[in-house]
């Protein structure tokens, strides 16, 4: 399975929970295939469209325009950055653009429904300023808020991922595609890091690449979430003896055997 056969099923995954409304594991797989490849146009876009939806225009700006940026003779891609320079009021950079019609590909009708928004746009703007004249100071704290929203959202912990990440964790595992297993395994920890099988995979890919080190670290903390997990304690135990640690490797092979007795793998290691 090769990493664009990957990212095309995640990316149909997270296009069917988007569709369904089930826009966290939406968000979730959107964010892993920006992971594995930061400029992937359509992930780009449609986590833009997802943001709009939830009002968080400032976040879905820099996505529509790597989606433009990467490939600027998609018309929609065109349109939604566009429309998105115009909500974030980047009114100068939306008529440029908008001006550029016959070299973008935009028909005269889509042309037309950008100009009217972005005069509608205009206007609104104008009077809202005549309304008011927002202080040094209220900038000062609207910007705040906009930070800790943005810092929220990307500190936001999901306890579990979508089940299509897991199996195309589980996937690529069993494989030789060591990069994409550590990439995947890294996202998922750092978003749930209370999920076990992040811990696990990320091990197993650190042992399998020869880091014995941060294979350690990975199992240990896995460990800490599930001290009844038999494959952890063997995978510790490997580890171990790779380090020479043999005390420490017996110890882990003798607490999985108490949790399995009948593995040979296990007695043949001790």
């Amino acid at each position: 399975m090769s990493k664009e056969v990957i990212l095309e099923q995640l990316l149909q995954a997270a296009i069917l929970s988007h569709r369904e409304g089930n826009l966290e594991d939406a968000e979730y797989i959107y964010l892993a295939i920006l992971h594995l490849e930061p400029n992937h146009p359509d992930a780009n876009h449609n986590l833009g469209i997802l943001f709009t939806y939830q009002d968080k225009a400032d976040l879905a700006l820099p996505l529509f325009k790597v989606a433009f940026d990467t490939n600027p003779d998609q018309n929609l891609f065109v349109s939604s950055y566009i429309d998105a320079l115009i909500v974030n009021r980047h009114f100068q950079d939306a008529k440029k653009l908008i001006d550029q019609h016959s070299a973008l590909g935009l028909s005269v009708e889509q042309i037309d429904v950008l100009n009217q928004r972005l005069e509608e746009s205009l206007e609104n703007n104008v009077k809202n300023e005549k309304k008011q004249k927002t202080t040094v100071s209220e900038k000062r704290k609207i910007a705040s808020k906009r930070y800790k929203r943005k810092k929220r959202i990307n500190e936001e912990v999901l306890i579990s991922p979508p089940k299509a990440l897991v199996d195309s964790l589980l996937s690529v595992s069993k494989s030789q595609y060591h990069e994409i297993s550590e990439k995947l395994s890294q996202f998922i920890t750092q978003r749930s890091p209370e999920y076990l099988l992040g811990w696990k995979a990320l091990g197993f890919v650190f042992l399998q690449t020869g880091r014995l080190t941060e294979a350690l670290s990975a199992f240990e903390i896995a460990r800490e979430l599930n001290r009844e997990d038999i494959e952890v304690h063997t995978n510790l135990g490997i580890v171990y003896y790779e380090l020479g640690k043999f005390n420490n490797a017996k110890a882990s092979y003798e607490r999985a055997l108490r949790l399995n007795n009948k593995i040979a793998e296990i007695h043949n290691n001790l």
